[in-house]
């Protein structure tokens, strides 16, 4: 593990933040130090990949930004992140949980316009054992479309396979 600096709070300040492996796309994947000394002082520095984000900006508020996801399940497929680096949405303080999910609903309209979805799916890996491989809170806006799978139905719920049909 070495060090890296994230952005802290959108205040323009860098933060410690730990490398903790790499993803199955070899992007860095980092956590933040919680004000703990950096270990490893003599590392390289990277930063966390969502804290300052390398792509078009759809929109954004206060407390959060929309982006599109660099590997997306879709057209369209695009992430809202907090400004403030934190591991997952329950992380959040009630304002940034509220501006994001707010963003989400924004985000959706500019989706609808550029792409025409027929129905999207909205939600968020929180931890590893819930897939989560960037340890960044992040909800995904997923635009669906007719025919993009041979049966929609249970959505989110087919995340365990075999369990999403009732």
């Amino acid at each position: 593990r070495s060090s890296c600096l994230r952005r802290s709070k959108g205040r323009g300040r860098s933060a410690p933040c730990e490398i903790v492996g790499r993803d199955d796309h070899g992007r860095t994947l980092t956590a933040p130090l919680h004000w703990r000394q950096q270990r490893n002082s003599g590392a390289g520095l990277e930063r966390c990949i969502f804290c300052e984000p390398e792509r078009e900006i759809l929109a954004q508020n206060a407390r959060a930004i929309a982006v599109l996801d660099a590997f997306p399940v879709s057209p369209g497929h695009a992430l809202v992140l907090p400004r403030h680096h934190v591991a997952t949405i329950w992380d959040l303080d009630p304002d940034e949980y509220a501006d994001c999910f707010a963003l989400a609903r924004d985000l959706r309209l500019i989706l609808e316009s550029r792409f025409n979805p027929d129905g999207f799916n909205v939600g968020a890996n929180c931890g590893e054992a819930a897939g989560q491989s960037v340890s960044h809170a992040h909800i995904h806006v997923i635009p669906r479309y007719e025919g993009d799978t041979p049966n929609p139905r249970g959505g989110v719920r087919h995340v365990i396979p075999l369990k999403g049909n009732y």
